[in-house]
This record gives C-alpha cells, sequence and structure tokens, in this order.
C-alpha cells in the first residue's frame, strides 16, 4: 500500500514509501513550513496546508496517509490549536479522496523504530541519517519513523 507519512505541525515533515519499488529503501522525504506571516489572516495555514496536501495526493498517489499522533501533552495552546486544525484538513482530504488513514502514537512509533518510547528528537535523527547517510530535520526524521513502523522496516 503506497503511503505518504505526515508529521503536522508548522514545521510539517513528510515522508512517502511505496513497497512495489524494486529497491525497498527508497523513501522520498522532506519538510515543508506552513507558518503563519506576520499579516496573515488566521486561516491561510490551513488553506496552505490543504492546497499542498492535495498537490501530495494527486502526484504519489497514496492508498493511505499515516500521521503522528501527539495525544494530550502540548507545549502551548497554540500548537494544540496548530496540530487540531491540520489535523482536521488532513482527515477532511481522506475522506473526499477516498483513501486510508492512520495514526500512531508518538511513544508507540519511537519504541517500535528506536526501541524505547521516551527516545529524544536527536535519537531520532541519530536514527535516520545512520540508516539513510542523510541530514534531515526532526520533523523529516519523525515522519520517516513512521514509515518504518508502518513497514516494519529495520
Amino acid at each position: 500500500m503506497k503511503t505518504l507519512a505526515l508529521d503536522l505541525g508548522p514545521d510539517l515533515g513528510w515522508a512517502f514509501y511505496d513497497p512495489s519499488e524494486k529497491d525497498k529503501s527508497t523513501i522520498t522525504s522532506g519538510a515543508e513550513s506552513f507558518k503563519k506571516g506576520k499579516n496573515d489572516p488566521e486561516g491561510v495555514i490551513y488553506a496552505k496546508f490543504r492546497s499542498w496536501l492535495i498537490d501530495q495526493i494527486k502526484t504519489f498517489k497514496p492508498d493511505c496517509i499515516t500521521f503522528e499522533n501527539v495525544g494530550g501533552r502540548w507545549r502551548s495552546q497554540y500548537a494544540q490549536h496548530y496540530y487540531e486544525g491540520m489535523r482536521a484538513v488532513l482527515l477532511e482530504s481522506v475522506y473526499k479522496y477516498g483513501l486510508v488513514c492512520t495514526s500512531h502514537h508518538q511513544m508507540t512509533l519511537k519504541k517500535s523504530v528506536i526501541g524505547h518510547g521516551r527516545a529524544s528528537k536527536e535519537d531520532v535523527i541519530k536514527y535516520v541519517k545512520e540508516y539513510y547517510n542523510k541530514e534531515v530535520s526532526d520533523d523529516e526524521a519523525d515522519a520517516i519513523m513512521l514509515i518504518h513502523h508502518e513497514f516494519n522496516i529495520q
């Protein structure tokens, strides 16, 4: 099942994996910023995210979108609103395009891929760097970790 993985937030990490490809280690990934500009109206971040997401769906044609479920611990109310707004746009798009949607708690992901649920951002980045010999942001690393968990890539 072709899968697009998203680490939702103002700095979004994404990864795409097609298990039918011959090279099983090929994951396309990157990061996007959806931060609100100084003079942007409040809803512009969600409009930009929706447009970007639809482009990704049309480009990669995933069967499934998976995302990191942050749970109930928030650094700020702003972060919670941002995440929940992006999650709503994501769920709407999944429904509109008839895609499968899964989410995984961040501690489950870390335990599955790194070996313990309280792994730091640095641990996740180090894992991805060693596995792919590639420099990534913590957001991109989280998206790649989602793919590794979803497909049990070790």
